[in-house]
């Protein structure tokens, strides 16, 4: 993010849409799992929001919009395997363990409840994942609010810029 951030910055002015898998966000879920006081984890959201985007820290574009897919726990650690699986690869340590993908949800969940920022789209009905176009479409009501009106020109969209998430 700060190794790109200049970049960013010029892309937006220019008028461009910067769509990513994981900014800022996915820190929020993953280290705030392992902080068990909601208070404490509260203090570091602020923090880390403090850090990331203000003039006082690296002052990194700041999203317009986070989207939270909402995923029981248990579902996504089985969506988890399942994507190990087909790429050959085993669960790391934490798409194991059940008390912490709750942790993590839970701190997803969290942040999304006082961060203005921040959209839930529910994932699952029951014990089962919504079909793929359910949650995509669920997704583009979500966005389409911050998106510009129509190009005169009859185009859909403005150019997109996306960074896939990286695996480390």
């Amino acid at each position: 993010r700060l190794k790109k951030a200049s970049e960013i910055e010029e892309w937006l002015k220019r008028g461009k849409i910067f769509v990513s898998n994981s900014y800022k966000s996915s820190n929020y879920g993953h280290q705030g799992a392992k902080i068990d006081s909601p208070q404490k984890r509260y203090e570091f959201f602020e923090l880390t929001r403090l850090m990331e985007f203000s003039k006082f820290g690296f002052n990194i574009p700041q999203p317009d919009l986070n989207i939270l897919l909402d995923v029981h726990p248990k579902i996504s650690l089985q969506n988890a395997s399942a994507r190990n699986a087909d790429k050959g690869t085993e669960n790391d340590g934490h798409e194991k363990s059940d008390s912490y993908a709750a942790k993590v949800i839970q701190a997803f969940r969290e942040i999304a409840s006082y961060d203005p920022t921040w959209r839930v789209i529910n994932c699952v009905d029951g014990d089962k994942m919504i079909p793929p176009t359910e949650i995509a479409e669920k997704i583009w009501e979500t966005v389409r609010p911050y998106l510009p009106p129509r190009f005169e020109n009859g185009s859909n969209s403005p150019q997109t810029i996306i960074f896939p998430q990286q695996n480390s």
